[in-house]
């Protein structure tokens, strides 16, 4: 396996368990009464299945878009820095959308919104620390054009 493909993975799993304790641990205490818009239709019991699934997404996406939007930066500022633009890009529109929609006041959907911008940037410090923790790889993020290059220099020639 490759280590960028590895890096995936481990990042992927890594910030998919973080999400999973940091949401199981602390969404009840903020909110105790649970998220605070409500449906029509609403289920008695939400489908943990599919929460699991938003997860796993939510960590895969930011997993992958790190080496794309890597800057150079401190690894747990540019994990910090994808975690919060993918936070604002779902949770801040989402919110007006359903403020929109519902009898809600804003302040009280404002907090979810902020609750995912907080989390999501923690978790992407999470995956800026498995990416990043060393020294810049050319290997590892440089156009693929210029890997033989490269590879050529490393060895001599060869």
């Amino acid at each position: 396996m490759k280590p960028t493909t590895r890096k995936l993975l481990l990042a992927t799993l890594s910030s998919f368990v973080f999400l999973l304790a940091i949401n199981g641990a602390l969404f009840p205490i903020f909110f105790p009464e649970g998220p605070p818009e409500h449906y029509v239709g609403e289920r008695a019991a939400p489908l943990l299945g599919y929460h699991l699934l938003a997860f796993l997404i939510t960590a895969f996406l930011m997993t992958y878009l790190y080496p794309l939007i890597y800057r150079g930066g401190a690894a747990w500022k540019e994990g910090l820095r994808v975690g919060v633009i993918m936070a604002l890009f779902v949770s801040l529109p989402e919110n007006l959308h359903v403020y929109a929609s519902a009898n809600i006041s804003f302040v009280k959907l404002l907090l979810p919104a902020v609750w995912v911008t907080v989390i999501w940037g923690m978790a992407g410090v999470v995956i800026g620390l498995i990416y990043r923790r060393g020294p810049v790889n050319s290997e590892e993020f440089g156009p693929r054009e210029n890997k033989k290059e490269i590879h050529r220099f490393q060895t001599g020639g060869s």
